[in-house]
C-alpha cells in the first residue's frame, strides 16, 4: 500500500509540474526569448505610441478605436503618420539591439565577376559587428539595369527582414492558439509585407488592443 501511495504521489507531482509548464505565462515565455533589454525597449515604444501618437492624433477616440483608425488610414495608402512618430522613439529603436533582432542592414554591394553579392550586418554585440554575405538572385528587371546603378539602388534600400531573429523566434514560440499570430508568423517568412494590404488584413481580425502581443505586432509592422 505504501508503495502504491509513493507511486501515486510521484505521478501526481510529475503531472502537476507538466501542467504548470504547459500553462506558463506566454508573456514570460516571449520576453525570455526576446531578452530583458529588448522587451523593455519594446514596452517603451508601445507606451510612447499610445500616449503620444494615438492620443495626439485621435484625441476623441478610445485606444481601441484609435488603433483601428490608424490601420484604416494605412489601408487607404496614408503614410504621413511616419513623420509624426516621436524623435525619441525613432532614435531609441534605431540604436537598440531590438532593431538588430528584426532587421539585417546592408552595408555593401558589389559584383564578383558576374555574380551580385551583398553584405549585411547580422548582429552587433558590445559594439562588435558580425556580418553575413549573400549572393543575390538577379531578377529579370535587375539584369536590365547598369551595374553601378543597381548597386546604388540596393544601397538606398539598406534593410532586409530577419525572419529568424529573437523577435520572430519569440512570436513563433507563443503563436499556437492565436490564429492572428499564427498567420502573421507564416506571412512574415517571406520578409516585408505590403502595408496597405496588411492593414486591411489586420482589420479583418477585429483585434483587441489590450492584448500584449497584438499591439506590439502592429507597432513593429507599421511603424518600425
Amino acid at each position: 500500500m505504501k508503495i502504491i501511495k509513493i507511486v501515486l504521489s510521484i505521478s501526481f507531482l510529475f503531472f502537476s509540474n507538466y501542467i504548470i509548464g504547459q500553462s506558463e505565462n506566454p508573456i514570460s515565455k516571449f520576453e525570455d526569448v526576446l531578452g530583458k533589454t529588448n522587451s523593455e525597449t519594446l514596452t517603451f515604444l508601445v507606451s510612447d505610441f499610445e500616449n503620444n501618437f494615438l492620443i495626439t492624433n485621435y484625441p476623441n477616440l478610445s485606444t481601441q478605436n484609435a488603433y483601428e483608425k490608424f490601420l484604416l488610414e494605412i489601408s487607404q495608402g496614408n503614410t504621413s503618420y511616419l513623420d509624426k512618430i516621436s524623435k525619441e522613439s525613432k532614435l531609441t529603436f534605431k540604436n537598440s539591439q531590438l532593431n538588430n533582432e528584426i532587421y539585417y542592414y546592408r552595408d555593401s554591394v558589389w559584383f564578383d565577376n558576374e555574380k551580385l553579392k551583398e553584405r549585411f550586418v547580422y548582429k552587433v554585440t558590445n559594439g562588435e559587428k558580425e556580418y553575413i554575405t549573400k549572393e543575390v538572385h538577379q531578377k529579370e528587371f535587375m539584369l536590365k539595369i547598369k551595374k553601378d546603378s543597381l548597386i546604388q539602388l540596393m544601397l538606398e534600400s539598406p534593410r532586409d527582414y530577419k525572419s529568424y531573429g529573437k523577435y520572430m523566434n519569440a512570436l513563433n514560440l507563443i503563436k499556437l492558439g492565436d490564429s492572428f499570430i499564427e498567420n502573421y508568423c507564416s506571412d512574415k517568412e517571406v520578409g516585408f509585407l505590403i502595408p496597405e494590404l496588411t492593414a486591411k488584413w489586420v482589420l479583418e481580425y477585429k483585434l483587441d488592443y489590450t492584448n500584449y502581443f497584438h499591439k506590439r505586432i502592429v507597432l513593429l509592422e507599421f511603424v518600425y
